[in-house]
Order: structure tokens, then C-alpha cells, then sequence
């Protein structure tokens, strides 16, 4: 458009002309490159590059006005995804593998202990490493336990935890003898479900006519010894369970008893025997 000067000697006025424009791409097609963009005029156009990591950067001018200029020849500035997966001891979390905003983390999976360090890779493409996890490994049951089981040890480690496991008497109603993991390294696994290989004490008290020593109830070492209490006689005698958790038996001792005088003693007396 041209407008006529206003007054003689005047310039007239020129309008309605914009220089042609390149845009620049989306932060996304830029992420991997260093930009410089000194101008976008078409006529002009100067935009440098170079890359964030690995290729080798070019830059093209938009053929049209408004459309933006393209930029190639980078290759992604991220790390790649380690293979290591949760039967290797790790969960990882990423958020963000790009070595720019970096944010990936890691926990040491169920049956490992330690702390998960996560390293960036030193070249873009490659994986990142992981370390500081490693596999539980438990220490075999305490004495106490195994007295009562039968074990065979396969392997200690929690994730590939194997002991097959036998009662030495019975196990425990509607279960099966099993060997439970520990939780941190060098703790002992644990046993369960069988019974223990010791008699139960019998209901026989000393009003029952015993007097009962119980050094150990446990049928591999049983060492339970009676006298008879006062008020009864014999000898007695402890009879060893048969079965884990049944009572010991205990006999020979029966209660005293007096005999009646003699009748010329109860000329004078009316007697009601109620216990001899």
C-alpha cells in the first residue's frame, strides 16, 4: 500500500509488507540439540545447531512463510532401558531416561537387601546400570526346631529358596511342615506345623497319689521321675508317651488304707465307715 505524502516535499509512505518468517519446531523436536537462533527471517534465516550427544546436526529453512524451519541428525539423548528386571533384585521406576532431566530410581526387589544405586549411562543409547542389591541369604534353623523336623537344604538364598521339610513325629492338624524364609541375611529360617517331640504332663497330681520330677519331657532325652505322696504307696512308675503330644503315664502308687478295729473295740461305739 502507498499513501501519498501529506505536504509538498514529503516522502510518501510504503505499508502492508512483512518480512517472510520461519517458526522454530516444538521444544520436543529441539530436546536433543543445542540451538542458536540468530534469525528467522527467510531472507536472513541463521539458525545454529549442534547435538546434545551422538550424530551430527542440520538445520533446513522453511519453504514457506510460518512454517518451521527442520532440524536432524541427532540421535535421542537418552539412556536406554537396563534389561535387570525384579528376579535380578531390582524395581525400577523411570520417569525420565533423558541424560538432561534424568530421574530414574530403583528399589531392591522383595527377597534382596542393600540399597539400590542407579549410575546414568556415559553415552547416550546405552543402558544405565544398576547396583547394590543382593540376594537374601538365610542361616539354617536353630537347634531348637530342628529337633522336632527332618530338613534337607537345597539352597538358603530367599529368592530361589528351597528346604524340604519332614516331621520327626506328626505335624499339626490340616497343615504341612514348612520352612519359612528369614528377612534379612543371616537370620535362621523358621519351622512350623509339627508337633514337638516331648510328652504332655498328665492330669495325675499329688491328690491323684504322685509326686512328679519333670527334668525333660522330650522323647529323644525323656527324663521324668515319681514318687508316691503322701497318703499313698507303691512304687511308681512313668511310662514314656507313645505319640508326640500325649500324656506320659504315670502307676504303681495306690492309696493307703486302714482296717477296721477289732470288734470288742467297737462294743461301745456306733460307726459309719465313710473311707478307710
Amino acid at each position: 500500500m502507498i499513501t501519498p505524502c501529506s505536504a509538498s516535499g514529503q516522502p510518501y509512505k510504503i505499508s502492508g509488507c512483512t518480512p517472510k518468517m520461519c517458526l522454530a519446531p516444538s521444544e520436543l523436536e529441539k530436546q536433543d540439540y543445542q540451538v542458536s537462533e540468530h534469525s528467522l527471517e527467510m531472507r536472513f534465516f541463521s539458525v545454529m545447531a549442534q547435538c546434545k550427544g551422538l550424530g551430527k546436526a542440520v538445520v533446513k529453512q522453511c519453504k514457506r512463510d510460518m512454517e518451521p524451519y527442520v532440524i536432524f541428525g541427532c540421535l535421542p539423548f537418552t539412556c536406554t532401558t537396563n534389561k535387570t528386571s525384579a528376579d535380578d533384585g531390582y524395581q525400577v521406576f523411570e520417569t525420565s531416561k533423558r541424560l538432561d532431566s534424568w530421574d530414574v530410581t530403583a528399589d531392591c526387589a522383595p527377597g534382596f537387601e542393600g540399597t539400590a544405586e542407579v549410575k546414568k549411562c556415559e553415552k547416550p543409547l546405552t543402558a544405565y546400570t544398576l547396583s547394590g542389591c543382593s540376594p537374601i541369604k538365610c542361616a539354617m534353623a536353630v537347634h531348637e526346631e530342628l529337633r522336632d523336623y527332618d530338613v534337607t537344604v537345597t539352597d538358603m538364598h530367599v529368592p530361589t529358596f528351597s528346604v524340604d521339610v519332614k516331621c520327626k513325629g506328626v505335624a499339626e492338624a490340616g497343615v504341612v511342615p514348612t520352612a519359612v524364609p528369614c528377612f534379612k541375611s543371616n537370620e535362621p529360617f523358621k519351622l512350623k506345623n509339627c508337633k514337638p517331640m516331648e510328652c504332655t504332663s498328665p492330669r495325675a497330681s499329688m491328690e491323684d497319689g504322685y509326686i512328679v520330677y519333670e527334668a525333660s519331657r522330650r522323647m529323644e532325652k525323656f527324663d521324668v521321675k515319681a514318687s508316691c505322696a503322701k497318703g499313698y504307696k507303691g512304687t511308681a512308675i512313668v511310662a514314656m508317651c507313645t505319640e508326640p503330644g500325649e500324656p506320659f503315664l504315670l502307676s504303681g502308687c495306690g492309696a493307703k488304707r486302714c482296717v477296721a478295729p477289732e470288734a470288742k473295740a467297737l462294743k461301745y461305739y456306733k460307726l459309719e465307715v465313710l473311707s478307710r
